[in-house]
């Protein structure tokens, strides 16, 4: 008898899983039962409408105006 040693099994394993989720991807494809809201699919459901950003997370400071790098100190740091 041949001796199996763990990586073998380990990746048959891996590769029956693989195969039977692509088995079942296939068998929802044809018969049209693949979507939903728990997939993110729906276009009518809220989770598929791109989030509107915050008000807060839009506000912006271009480098030019930003004030200038203060030392922990309270001096101003040198830059060059």
């Amino acid at each position: 008898m041949m001796a199996v040693d763990w990586q073998s099994l380990a990746a048959a394993a891996c590769v029956a899983l693989a195969a039977i989720v692509v088995v079942i991807r296939a068998v929802k494809l044809l018969r049209g039962s693949g979507g939903g809201c728990a997939t993110g699919t729906c276009t009518d459901c809220p989770q598929s409408a791109p989030e509107q950003p915050q008000a807060a997370a839009q506000h912006l400071v271009a480098l030019d105006d930003a004030p200038p790098p203060v030392a922990s100190d309270g001096g101003r740091l040198e830059t060059d």
